[in-house]
């Protein structure tokens, strides 16, 4: 009897150690892993500080940008080729030496990282960073939207030169109601009064830029307060009294990360989705889906639009049909739900090359960098009369923001603006990548051929992409330029 006490004494003492031994082994392997991750934190903040001082010894001075847009060249001269744009409101590192030139007196300033632009187009440059000015403030690229946007409210609302005083403003909306008046009664006579045609009416107010009308969207640049009353600064610089204004937010919904906890395929709710039930079909003259017909279930929960289909197994084809198989014996028709699912791209890629896939007939967008996916995500493509092109392209052009008209989704008319679209990426002349906020549609068909993307998904997207748009700048072109740019692969 003691012996085996003695030997299961042992045992037990074996297996304590050897349990101390692996915790150890663990805890020393966690160690390692967190002095590795140390270092290359290290690491990379020492190149950063490196990186910082380079340029603060290249490009000492600082270039507050007052122009409303202002391009920046290969070379220092007025034909070069335009490689990207500044903004109102940015600041720029740039060298303070310049090179004048017959068309820029001013000289021509070499901005970082690459390119010039000249100072007379608006630039303003200093030894030190430029104060912080309420008035003009440069897009956010940390935020979904870069800037705040604002939905005019009513018809007619002026947008002015410069901040009028209340004796002037109340002058202009006199003159813009007696041409609402009119336009109700006479439309063609109003026609004439706003071109200033009218007899015995003036024309529109001079310091009136533009009058805008119901539905217009604007982007702000900051505030000006004149007379006590608030005037948005709009990124064009014209100035529009706030209270004509009412702020317009986007969508919440955003896609996911793919990795080995979430691997493709992802089924997305395309639509709001009660599930079906099937049933064998008794009355051969109504038959539908081969021997059986598709019921919504009353008492199956409602899958919600934008979320994944967590019962989603498979698709079956019924009859020529195809319908998703969800848990349950439940179904939803094709166009319920769209699948992103890997795919391998017709063209050769580097590991580290980031690309973009989007499915029209999923309505679907990934993101890959070389082979393997890193996100998925709902996109809105062009309708049945503005197709989305599909093949593959390269991104164009890459803006912060870019002014479009005649967008789809939910436009009011051809006359429908939206100034400054946040995170566009041109692939195919006019059709972008770009943030929709004034529709959650995401899944269907409602643009007029661009890819809308959410907000926050716009924003991924446009960091994920080459090239990166630099610091302080408002966007890049990669044709004959020295960007390298992703590709985007549209399949049906």
């Amino acid at each position: 009897m003691r012996a085996r006490w003695s030997v299961t004494l042992c045992a037990l003492l074996a297996l304590g150690c050897g349990d101390r031994d692996r915790d150890t082994r663990a805890a020393e392997s966690d160690a390692q892993e967190d002095t590795a991750a140390s270092r290359a934190e290290a690491r990379a903040a020492a190149e950063a500080v490196e990186e910082q001082a380079r340029i603060d010894a290249e490009f000492p001075g600082y270039a507050l940008v007052t122009g409303v847009q202002l391009p920046v060249r290969a070379a220092p001269e007025p034909n070069a080729t335009v490689i990207g744009w500044l903004r109102l409101g940015a600041v720029v590192r740039v060298k303070t030496e310049s090179t004048p030139s017959p068309r820029c007196a001013t000289g021509w300033h070499a901005v970082y990282p690459t390119g010039f632009a000249c100072a007379g187009q608006g630039l303003e440059i200093d030894d030190e960073p430029p104060p912080a000015d309420e008035s003009a403030v440069a897009a956010d690229r940390t935020a979904p939207l870069p800037y705040e946007y604002l939905k005019v409210k009513e018809d007619l609302v002026p947008e002015y030169h410069n901040p009028p005083t209340r004796e002037e403003h109340a002058e202009v909306m006199a003159w813009a109601e007696r041409y609402l008046s009119l336009r109700e009664r006479n439309p063609e006579q109003a026609s004439r009064m706003r071109r200033g045609q009218l007899r015995g009416e003036p024309g529109p107010p001079a310091r009136v830029a533009r009058f805008l009308e119901r539905g217009v969207i604007v982007a702000k640049s900051g505030i000006v307060r004149r007379e006590e009353r608030r005037f948005v600064r709009t990124v064009t610089g014209r100035y529009i009294l706030r209270v004509q204004l009412h702020r317009k937010d986007g969508s919440d919904f955003h896609g996911v990360p793919v990795n080995a906890q979430r691997p493709l395929p992802i089924p997305w709710a395309r639509r709001a989705i009660r599930p079906r039930e099937r049933i064998p079909d008794v009355r051969p003259e109504d038959r539908r889906s081969g021997d059986w017909r598709f019921f919504r279930d009353t008492d199956a929960e409602i899958i919600e639009a934008g979320t994944i289909v967590s019962s989603w197994q498979r698709r079956e084809w019924f009859d020529g049909n195809v319908m998703h198989v969800l848990d349950g014996e439940r179904y939803a028709r094709a166009w319920y739900i769209g699948v992103a699912e890997v795919v391998e791209p017709p063209f050769d890629v580097t590991e580290d090359e980031p690309w973009v896939h989007v499915d029209l007939g999923e309505q679907t967008l990934t993101l890959y960098r070389g082979r393997e996916p890193v996100y998925s995500t709902l996109v809105s493509t062009g309708d049945t009369e503005h197709p989305t092109p599909h093949g593959i392209f390269r991104v164009q052009r890459k803006m912060i923001t870019s002014t479009m008209s005649n967008l789809g989704g939910d436009v009011e008319s051809d006359r429908y603006r939206i100034e400054d679209v946040p995170y566009t990426q041109y692939f195919d002349q006019g059709i972008a990548l770009h943030a929709a906020f004034w529709h959650e549609r995401f899944g269907q068909l409602v643009s007029h051929g661009c890819v809308n993307l959410s907000p926050v998904d716009a924003q991924h997207v446009f960091d994920f992409t080459w090239p990166r748009v630099p610091d302080g700048w408002h966007g890049v072109a990669t044709h004959q330029t020295v960007f390298r740019a992703s590709r985007v692969w549209v399949t049906d």
